[in-house]
Parts: structure tokens; sequence; C-alpha cells
């Protein structure tokens, strides 16, 4: 198992490639429903921040391409759902 600092480098760019890699919307938006499937399994405040990058995609995805900010509100779901994520990680140590 990866310690959270060597987590801490991996989780953010895999969060990204998996909703940017070959964007589709449909297909992304089932990457978003995986990770808060995932993230169920932890505690809060991954949970909750997983569920708002949930609502947050399917509130901006339409946005994608046609004005930048959807996908910083996108991607700020996503940095908050990193950061979350390693904050329940680092009290596991």
């Amino acid at each position: 198992m990866q310690s959270p600092a060597c987590a801490n480098d991996d989780l953010g760019p895999y969060l990204q490639n998996v909703i940017w890699t070959g964007y589709s919307p449909l297909f992304s938006r089932a990457h978003v429903l995986t990770i808060r499937d995932l993230v169920v399994l932890t505690s809060e405040p991954a949970v909750s921040s997983s569920a708002d990058l949930l609502r947050v995609w399917d509130e901006n995805w339409p946005g994608l391409g046609k004005n930048d900010a959807s996908a910083h509100l996108i991607s700020a779901g996503i940095d908050q759902l990193r950061n979350d994520v390693l904050s329940v990680l680092a009290a596991l140590d």
C-alpha cells in the first residue's frame, strides 16, 4: 500500500485523467459515479465532496468546450475531492 505522500502524487492526475481522457459526457459521468461509489467506503469529508463532484459534473458538463467556467468548476470539484481523500488517508496513518 502506498503511503499518503505517494498517493498525494498520484491521486490528482488520476482523477483528472479519469474524467478528461477521451472526453465523452456519458463515459466521464460513469467515471465520476465510480469514484463516488468507491469513496463511500471512506469517510467524511471525502464522501460529501464526491457527491458534490457528481452534482458539479451534472450541472456543468454541457458547458465544456463552450466556456472556461465549466471546466474550472469541474476541476475545482476534482481538486476538492482529492484533498479530502488525502485528508482521510492521512488520518489512517
